[in-house]
């Protein structure tokens, strides 16, 4: 703009920063006003240099990006006519540019034909493929708003024609040739197949596939006589062995669909489920059955009513006694499972023969099932480990697809030592497959026994969890076999995705994220943005699974089902809201990028924060409850623990903890609780999750030792035996804390049930003393150092003044 240097030859741009509202979702000719806008009154004061306001606003310095802004756009206006010198011949050269400056840069110019230009980006956060995909994406956008300038811009399309049949339809063919079918007549043909194969196994309890048909026989007539039928639901409340199996097989061949009742859940927890579901029977044993909140349900305990049972025929089609109709068909349900409830109640997903059956078949493809196990005369059969709960629904492929598919199923009954239980299962019983959650798998890595054990595996599946890269790449370096990363929520039928993952791929790529890789037989998924519409790939979007996976819907709960599966905008059939934010790779695969709402996942448990924060603030009585999820002291890789924040006076931590145990899982109970004057907000009035401070691990002060002051500082009473200091030392290793009081609980310091396995395995390595899990949570360290003293015929005064006489020697040295 100035006439006496408009001769100058040289680079005259200004650095303007500018930032254009898109609020209210404005047309494409109201962003070009508002952009108008800014640019015009920004160009009033083009002549202040950049640097002069990065100085004078002195913004905190990051190397990874510039200050202010990180993407540029050059525009030049380039004159009509070619530079011209006298004597002299101009070309237009395109010069290489080295390195970016900025995350991105688009360098425009104006020709004669239109605009003309590149973009410059920055390699460490983008490849050329990307590149190449947003410049046509941007060139398809800018064209829909010039061709329909009053349409508002959430409703242009971004992803071009050839992007929008890739994600919808190229990557969703998917389609398999299935028959749908019943779950119990999958088995059937399997053990008419392999009678006298070794079906199921706990410890020295076996059963072969006809004695495990034939008792299954005899518990489904009797459920019979009880009135099950199809889509009846019978609660299963049993120990972990093959009566479990047995009994979850008769529900189904009786044609009803069977309702997991784990005994470890709080007693509050299983009145919710069985009066929510209107049970009928529930299968059990007298141990269990005398304590559990049946309300109208009926009690069928397996030892006491075994005479009854066994009178019963065993062999056969039960659709031979008379009542075909009395035998589920593909379309009636199987099983439901419930799963933890943003609004406080838990709810029940339910699944249909056809849906599991369908997944069989692409667990079949991905595993190969049908050629490498189950082929008579050919191959060993495999032998999988069963360790998960039958309340999670992986237990399905653990239980049902196994033997439908002829492995030798292992039943892991409850062990306090996981790691040592697995190897020893390795050991004895050659295990070939085995599933399991990512922080379960990373408690296995850790220990040197499971570690070597790993290496006997054919196929190690992990879900429930992201999978940390760094977990992978470990296990990958101690497996034999496979590695396959499984995603799916329970309401679209245990897994909807699979990954084998690359040992090549991980070995070149430290920190990029695990892929849950394309989607099983007849499955189709759509990452789609809030209005349903396609994301271009490499953007992050709602995921949705339709297919024949998709779950009937929420028992009881037409509303949520309604809100949660809705129809299809692509074709016919229903599709699922996972609620997950995910996008697609160049190659067509998923990659995982979180929650879009406050469900988390703890050791493999879909956990709602809404029913933990609803009980916290019930229990408590504070004025308001906040439960987050943080990263756990352990440093584990996925290692996660719930924090929960309240305000006002509550109750102690202990109290707290004993309260939320009586009502909710194991995982749903926080492992920290911080008390706040109040909790922060944001500037809309809503609890600032982001601003609630980190958690510091307290001691928990109490007891003789501390009134009398014996080695007490703030509150922390050191350890003062050999034993209590071994113990001291395991908790700080496993938790990752400073310090450890005498009067500290493990759970108090953030510890939770796959933690304390190690904690088990350490210390009956180094102080030859086996504890039990329950007798750490109900301890603090001196009592449990007082146990295993106890145990080895130690005098805890006399150990205590060995031990302090042993500090003062070493201190006078």
């Amino acid at each position: 703009g100035r006439t006496e240097i408009e001769e100058s030859v040289g680079f005259y741009a200004a650095t303007v920063v500018l930032r254009v509202s898109l609020a209210g979702d404005p047309t494409f000719r109201e962003l070009l006003g508002r952009a108008r806008e800014v640019i015009a009154g920004a160009a009033a004061h083009e002549d202040v240099p950049f640097e002069k306001i990065v100085e004078a606003l002195r913004p905190a310095r990051d190397a990874s990006h510039n200050p202010f802004f990180q993407i540029m756009i050059g525009y030049l206006v380039a004159p009509d006519t070619a530079l011209t010198l006298p004597g002299v011949t101009v070309t237009s050269v395109d010069a290489p540019h080295g390195d970016s400056m900025f995350d991105l840069l688009a360098q425009l110019e104006e020709a004669r034909d239109g605009l003309v230009g590149y973009f410059t980006y920055s390699s460490d956060l983008y490849d050329g493929e990307t590149i190449s995909r947003f410049v046509a994406n941007f060139a398809h956008v800018i064209a829909a708003g010039v061709a329909h300038p009053d349409e508002r811009l959430s409703r242009l399309p971004v992803i071009t024609d050839g992007e929008r049949r890739r994600v919808l339809t190229e990557w969703n063919e998917t389609a398999t040739p299935t028959t749908p079918s019943c779950l119990y007549a999958e088995f059937e043909r399997q053990a008419a197949r392999a009678p006298g194969q070794v079906a199921v196994r706990t410890g020295d309890d076996a059963l072969t596939y006809d004695e495990l048909d034939r008792r299954a026989n005899r518990l489904a007539r009797h459920l019979r006589e009880l009135g099950v039928g199809p889509d009846g639901l019978v609660g299963v409340c049993l120990p972990r062995g093959p009566d479990l199996v047995v009994a979850v097989l008769a529900v189904l061949k009786a044609g009803g669909a069977y309702l997991p009742l784990d005994p470890a859940y709080p007693r509050a927890r299983l009145a919710q489920m069985i009066g929510d579901s209107r049970v009928g029977v529930v299968v059990t044993v007298s141990a269990i059955g005398a304590g559990l909140p049946l309300g109208a349900a009926r009690a069928l305990c397996l030892d006491a009513e075994a005479g009854a049972i066994a009178r019963h025929r065993d062999d056969g089609r039960l659709d031979d006694d008379g009542d075909p109709k009395a035998r589920a068909r593909p379309e009636n349900l199987a099983y439901v499972i419930y799963t933890s409830g943003s609004t406080g109640t838990p709810k029940g997903v339910m699944l249909e023969h056809r849906q599991a059956s369908n997944l069989f078949a692409g667990m079949d493809a991905v595993l190969g099932a049908k050629e490498s196990v189950a082929k008579q005369g050919g191959a060993k059969p495999g032998v999988w480990l069963a360790v998960t709960s039958l309340s999670f629904d992986i237990s399905v492929l653990e239980l049902l697809w196994t033997l439908t598919r002829g492995f030798t199923v292992i039943v892991q009954a409850e062990e306090d030592d996981k790691a040592r239980a697995f190897a020893a299962a390795v050991s004895a019983h050659g295990v070939t497959h085995f599933q399991c959650t990512p922080s379960m798998a990373g408690l296995l890595a850790a220990d040197a026994g499971a570690r070597a054990a790993l290496g006997a595996l054919e196929v190690m599946i992990l879900g429930g969890e992201a999978l940390p890269p760094a977990l992978a790449r470990d296990l990958l370096g101690a497996l034999g076999g496979d590695l396959f990363n499984g995603y799916g929520p329970t309401e679209t039928t245990i897994y909807s995705t699979t990954f084998r993952v690359d040992r090549e791929a991980l070995s070149r790529s430290v920190s990029q994220p695990i892929p849950i890789g394309r989607p099983l037989a007849n499955t189709t998924l759509y990452i789609l943005d809030a209005h349903r519409e396609p994301v271009p790939i490499g953007v992050p979007g709602e995921l949705y699974i339709g297919g024949a996976g998709v779950a009937r819907g929420y028992l009881g709960r037409p509303e949520l089902t309604a809100e949660r599966f809705v129809e299809s905008p692509f074709g016919p059939g229903r599709l699922y809201r996972t609620g997950d934010l995910c996008r697609y790779l160049g190659d067509g695969r998923v990659e995982f990028l979180g929650r879009l709402d406050h469900q988390v996942k703890i050791r493999g448990h879909r956990v709602e924060l809404g029913e933990v924060e609803l009980v916290l603030r019930e229990v408590s009585g504070a004025r308001e409850a906040v439960v987050v999820a943080r990263p756990g002291e352990s440093g584990q890789p996925g290692d996660q623990r719930l924090v929960a924040y309240l305000a006002g006076p509550v109750p102690a931590p202990a109290d707290l903890r004993r309260m939320l145990r009586e009502r909710l899982p194991e995982p749903m109970v926080p492992s920290a609780f911080v008390t706040l004057e109040r909790l922060p907000l944001t500037p809309n009035g809503k609890v600032d999750r982001k601003a609630l401070p980190a958690p510091q691990a307290l001691a928990v002060q109490g007891g003789e030792g501390a009134r009398a002051g014996a080695g007490v500082v703030d509150g922390f009473v050191a350890p003062r035996t050999p034993t209590e200091q071994v113990i001291a030392e395991i908790w700080q290793q496993v938790l990752g804390v400073p310090r450890v009081s005498i009067y500290d609980n493990f759970f108090d310091l953030g510890g939770h049930s796959l933690l304390s396995t190690q904690v088990v395995h350490h210390i009956e390595q180094r102080l030859k003393k086996r504890l039990s899990v329950a007798e750490l949570i109900l301890q603090n360290l001196a009592q449990v150092a007082a146990k295993c003293d106890h145990a080895r015929g130690l005098d805890a005064p006399k150990a205590r003044g060995v031990f302090g006489a042993l500090k003062r020697m070493i201190s006078k040295e």
